[in-house]
């Protein structure tokens, strides 16, 4: 972790702060115990909960992805943030103000650029809203009105208008005191080839994009004069990235935690009609499939996801491109498609919202969607079952949960007609090939167990440290997976300042040691008082044992080489040496 403010900012957030209470607020945790706390993990697909937090301790762990840390870790691993961000977040629930000063340079130039692009987006949204108003019965207002628009809809949306015009935008936000180098940074003026600017978004419809703290961060608009692209986004910039963002996810978050359902549309217009119609828990995607990137703001929110789709070809392949991503999630995940030549705009304007809502609650689990789909177009003849084994593999190797894939497995059989068994042995060699969660990923690699015991040691019984190093224990541990978490404490041990496992987790760049430490810190229970003492001897003894071990060892090697050169002189002596090194061992 960057030191980017003072450690006792740090310390004092974390102490104001209530890990359970915190992470409360994304997914439903159960007491166990005083001080413990476990729910279903939101990093992974599973019915029975692994995930733990602690609440006096301020670690969580999930012993069945191996996810764990600190409630830094979890909000950075949630909302796929940095550390200065999730800190930022923490301090505003703490009531602590972070004092500017204390952040590096570089990165006070960059948060008060984000800063400054953000209320220069929002003076952007005002202004277009402004001109939506202006234009009365011409292009803007008139238009979403003709699509069922009314002033409700419009304002919470925030819906605006770009006139016609080269430099309406970019001569009004310098009247604002922006620089052109701002706007420009901001996305909202394109550099002529002569070295001018003008503005990207003219003569269309403009829907703000807001993020989760309802800050705006880019424009999307749609054209109304036919110039292409029809629908034109705001290109990335540093606080905008469409492939992390979801139209209409402010309006819609309040109705989530009501109905544990979201609905995931296409476009600005297909999001607008579902909420003309009533259909409120909805957002859009920003001209890109859904990807992983915008599942952390929907964790913990909701427990259904229905994908609609246009009722076209593209919209099947759209479905198949999602399932990879959803097949492990935590979400039920439903695909609904609409009739061909439909979508939700169209359909809704001749259907009813009535028509709209049985599709969507009939809307099949996603594996079940493409299974359908695959029987049905490349039917039930030998070809046609050997070719929806093929398509399906892909599919079945992306999910990790056993239980899961064996149920997709017979389901799967079943509808093919193909015995259960003959289906798993031909797909066999897929396996395990899917690397987004590895089971057991704390565990690091070249461990020893006598080193897990010491690492559990030194992190639950601190006043074990000293003892560890006056043993001599530097020289005789490795350096991978407990070896490296073990260093990190003697490097940053003293007899002054006492030792923070919450300080090591933090420091760790390993995400697999960070969540072991957590995981060693969880299971503090399993290492009872009356058996520290005996572990605390026992692996003095392996540290004693591996001290004397290692000179042999090369002694050995040495002999090995002797002989090799038929030295003899050089030979006897080693021997010798070796015999005196057995008798010590032995005492």
């Amino acid at each position: 972790m960057p030191q980017i403010f003072d450690r006792d900012i740090v310390e004092d957030i974390r102490a104001r702060i209530n890990i359970g209470s915190v992470i409360s607020e994304y997914i439903p945790l159960k007491q166990y115990g005083s001080n413990n706390l476990k729910g279903l993990c939101p990093f992974h697909q599973e019915k029975t909960p692994s995930f733990n937090v602690n609440i006096s301790k301020q670690i969580f762990y999930c012993f069945g992805c191996g996810t764990g840390g600190d409630i830094f870790s979890f909000l950075m691993r949630y909302h796929s943030i940095n550390f200065p961000e999730a800190l930022e977040m923490l301090a505003k629930k703490a009531g602590v103000t972070l004092p500017e000063k204390k952040m590096s340079p570089a990165l006070f130039l960059q948060a008060n650029k984000r800063k400054r692009l953000f209320a220069l987006n929002h003076e952007a949204m005002i202004y277009f809203q402004e001109q939506l108003q202006k234009s009365g019965k011409q292009k803007g207002l008139e238009y979403l009105k003709k699509r069922g628009l009314g002033s409700e809809i419009i304002d919470k949306f925030f819906i605006g208008y770009a006139p016609d015009g080269w430099e309406n935008l970019i001569i009004y936000l310098k009247k604002k005191g922006y620089t052109t180098a701002e706007i420009s940074d901001a996305g909202l003026i394109v550099q002529r080839n002569d070295g001018g600017y003008y503005d990207r978004f003219r003569g269309r419809i403009i829907f703000p994009i807001l993020d989760r703290d309802n800050q705006v961060t880019g424009f999307g608009g749609r054209s109304l004069d036919g110039q292409e692209p029809k629908y034109l986004n705001s290109p990335q910039t540093p606080v905008f990235n469409k492939s992390r963002q979801l139209y209409g996810f402010p309006q819609a978050s309040s109705v989530f935690h009501k109905v544990k359902k979201a609905i995931i549309a296409e476009g600005y217009f297909d999001l607008i009609a579902l909420n003309i119609a009533g259909i409120d828990c909805a957002v859009a995607t920003l001209g890109t499939a859904l990807t992983k990137a915008h599942l952390p703001l929907l964790r913990g929110r909701v427990e259904t996801l229905v994908i609609l789709f246009d009722g076209d070809e593209a919209g099947i392949k759209a479905a198949f491109r999602t399932a990879p991503i959803l097949i492990n999630e935590s979400f039920e995940s439903r695909v609904a498609v609409l009739p061909q030549g439909h979508d939700p705009d169209s359909f809704l304007s001749s259907e009813g919202h009535h028509a709209l809502e049985i599709i969507i609650d009939n809307a099949p689990l996603i594996f079940d969607f493409c299974l359908e789909n695959l029987i049905s177009k490349n039917s039930r003849s030998m070809e046609g079952k050997l070719k929806s084994v093929e398509e399906l593999k892909p599919l079945l190797t992306y999910i990790t949960d056993p239980v899961r894939k064996d149920t997709f497995l017979q389901k799967a059989a079943f509808r093919l007609g193909i015995q259960y068994h003959i289906l798993k042995e031909s797909i066999k060699s897929s396996y395990n090939r899917n690397d987004n969660i590895k089971t057991n990923a704390s565990l690091p690699s070249c461990l020893t167990r006598e080193e897990e015991y010491i690492a559990r040691m030194m992190l639950v019984e601190p006043a074990t440290i000293k003892t560890y190093i006056e043993a001599g224990l530097i020289d005789k541990i490795s350096n991978t997976g407990y070896g490296k978490i073990i260093h990190w404490i003697i490097d940053n041990y003293s007899d002054d300042t006492g030792f923070s496992f919450l300080q090591c987790v933090e420091a760790l760049q390993d995400d697999n040691l960070k969540a072991c430490v957590s995981r060693l810190i969880i299971e503090e229970n399993l290492l009872p008082s009356e058996y520290r003492q005996l572990i605390l001897s026992d692996t003095l003894n392996y540290l004693k044992k591996k001290g004397r071990k290692e000179p042999l060892e090369k002694l050995q090697m040495a002999i090995e080489e002797a002989e090799a050169q038929n030295d003899i002189s050089v030979l006897m002596k080693l021997l010798l040496k070796k015999q005196s090194l057995q008798k010590e061992n032995i005492m």
